[in-house]
């Protein structure tokens, strides 16, 4: 307040916790220094006359939560259809059409046929659907990329997807089939994929060649030209790991 007793400010509460310093400390006679500390964990502030009250941290969901879930806007999680079987999502992408795309090392999603290590989710229906009759061989896709054509990639360690000639560790899907983006893959497996900025596709393993190209656990695709191309002179010992 000012000096004629005006209140110039909103009073407000802080909700701290007593920390110390009523104990005192005399200097003289005829006063005493107490300066009282408080510890604040919530920086809440509110005005004067409201109240709070706790908000649960957590949320059981116990059936259908198989390896995968989803959070609405308000903030609460429900399960994905029935979820996946054998195995979970370990990568999740959505694409420019608004469904979201996972794979995985499920051999079903949703308790949907031909949804093996991949599927789509429509959440305008809250539905899955195959993608084609998915992943064959080694049943596992580790990364999912989404190109600036709206196409998905989908790299793994299977050896086709969908019954599509040359499909080995790599496919993409076109919204209605999967087609090959690679005639040939020499090596063991790709598990991971990322888009530039300038839409160029980049894919990381352990090979020795993809698509005619020899190139060492790393290489780049060009969804224009429909041409691969080594990156330097790759990566060796070990390979790449991480998208």
């Amino acid at each position: 307040e000012n000096r004629n007793g005006d209140i110039l400010t909103t009073d407000v509460r802080l909700l701290a916790k007593y920390a110390g310093g009523l104990e005192g400390n005399t200097d003289n006679m005829h006063a005493a220094t107490a300066p009282i500390t408080f510890t604040q964990y919530l920086p809440n502030i509110t005005s004067d006359g409201e109240t709070g009250s706790a908000l649960t941290v957590q949320l059981s969901i116990s059936a259908n939560a198989q390896g995968i879930l989803q959070r609405s806007t308000s903030g609460v999680w429900s399960a994905m259809g029935t979820g996946g079987t054998s195995g979970g999502a370990s990568t999740i992408v959505q694409g420019l059409d608004g469904k979201i795309y996972a794979g995985g090392d499920f051999t079903q999603m949703g308790g949907i046929a031909n949804t093996n290590a991949i599927a789509v989710w429509d959440p305008t229906v809250s539905t899955w659907a195959a993608m084609g009759t998915g992943a064959a061989g080694g049943t596992v896709v580790y990364s999912l990329s989404v190109l600036p054509s709206c196409n998905i990639v989908a790299v793994g360690n299977f050896t086709s997807m969908g019954g599509v000639a040359n499909t080995s560790r790599i496919a993409m899907w076109t919204g209605a089939a999967w087609t090959s983006i690679s005639s040939a893959f020499v090596g063991t497996e790709i598990v991971s994929s990322a888009v530039s900025s300038l839409g160029i596709l980049y894919v990381g393993g352990t090979f020795t060649s993809v698509g005619g190209v020899a190139a060492t656990n790393i290489t780049s695709y060009n969804p224009t030209t429909t041409t691969w191309a080594a990156v330097g002179a790759g990566i060796a010992a070990g390979g790449v790991w991480l998208a």
